[in-house]
Order: structure tokens, then sequence, then C-alpha cells
């Protein structure tokens, strides 16, 4: 009995060490099972959080790759409007030696011009009533006076057919308008038509004052003019 009782308190004892290994390994599966549910959990949020995070993530870069494109056409236009920019800063800076240039002309030409109309001036100044009187009263013009009044005629009232001698008179009918016609005449603005007409006239040798003074002093100041 004593052999008997000592195999069934060793058999309890081990049932008992068994019975314990068995809940303890239980336990440890209930707590692996438990953090598996808990990881499984945690991947799920895991994932859906990475969801998220992707769609903002595609958003952003949609957003990106928006502005990039549209800097992109800024940059363009930009370097296009430069582009333009430059072409009209060459054109300006090309009409700008253009003027600069014209302004050297005209500045040469009218220090050309200026001593020959100083003496126009100087010419109508000495010009007064009674010679310009006496000049219309002529029922015939002395000899070379008519190429003067001619020329006269062309400059001051644009005539092209009557350079008659009473055409002549007409136009100086009114001393003082006439004198002031003279006087206000433009001669940097005269046709190239006047020119290309007057100017043969001109190189005549009776067309200057010493012939004309001999015959009328009016004429005389007249061709100078």
């Amino acid at each position: 009995p004593k052999s008997f009782l000592e195999l069934i308190s060793f058999y309890k004892s081990l049932l008992n060490a068994r019975r314990n290994e068995m809940f303890a390994n239980i336990k440890r599966l209930d707590t692996g099972l438990q953090t598996l549910m808990r990881t499984n959990q945690d991947v799920e949020q895991l994932q859906e959080f990475l969801k998220e995070k992707k769609k903002e993530v595609e958003a952003k870069k949609a957003a990106t790759d928006k502005l990039l494109e549209e800097m992109g056409k800024q940059r363009s236009e930009a370097e296009a409007q430069q582009q333009i920019a430059d072409v009209e800063k060459k054109k300006a800076d090309e009409a700008a030696n253009e003027a600069r240039i014209l302004e050297e002309q005209a500045a040469g030409d009218l220090a050309i011009a200026s001593p020959a109309l100083e003496a126009a001036n100087n010419a109508v100044k000495c010009l007064d009533k009674n010679s310009l009187t006496e000049l219309k009263s002529f029922s015939k013009p002395p000899a070379g006076v008519d190429k003067v009044t001619t020329a006269l005629l062309i400059m001051i009232k644009g005539e092209k057919k009557d350079f008659s001698w009473e055409n002549a008179k007409k136009m100086m009918a009114k001393v003082d308008a006439f004198k002031e016609k003279l006087e206000k005449y433009r001669g940097e603005d005269i046709p190239e038509e006047v020119i290309s007409k007057v100017l043969p006239m001109l190189d005549d040798p009776e067309f200057t004052f010493e012939k004309m003074k001999a015959k009328s002093a009016a004429a005389a100041n007249l061709a100078n003019w």
C-alpha cells in the first residue's frame, strides 16, 4: 500500500505539474492570440492611415505638378515677353539713333540755311512801302524783274500757269499784306516741286541784288529774299 500511495502521490504531483504547465501554455497562447489580434487591428489601422496619407501625398503631388506646370507656363510667357521687350527696345534704340541722326542733319542743314534765312529776313526788312508801290506801279517791268516776280508767284501763290506781270501786280496789290507773307514764309517747308522750279532761275546771272538794284530797289531786295 505504501508504494501504491507513493505512486498515487507522485501521479498527483505530476498531474498538477502537467496541469500547471498546460495552464501556463494556455495563458501564453491566449496572450499570444490577444497580441496577434491587437497587432492585426494595429496593422489594419496603419493600413487605413497609410491609405489616407497616400491620398494626401497624391493630392500634394498633383498640386505640386500643377504648380510646376503653371510656373513653366509663366516662365515661358515671361521669356516671350522678354523677347518682345528686347525687340521693342531694339526698335526704340534704332528709332532714337535715327532721330539723333536726323537731328544732327537738321542742325547741319539749319547751320547751312541760317545765313540764307537771315539774308532773306534782312531783305524783307529792307523792303519799304514806297519801293514796293513803285514796283507794282510799272506798266511793264524792267528786263529781268519779271523773273523775280515769277519766282515769287511760284513761291508765295503756288502759281503754275499765270506768270504775267498783271498777276504779279495783283500779288503785290496790298503792300502790307504782301510784305507780311514774305515775313511769315517758312523757308524750311518749301516743297520740292517749288524748289525744282525756282533753283534754275537763281542760276541766271541777272538774278542778283546788284543787277536788280539798278532797275528797282524793291526787285533787288526781293531777289535777295
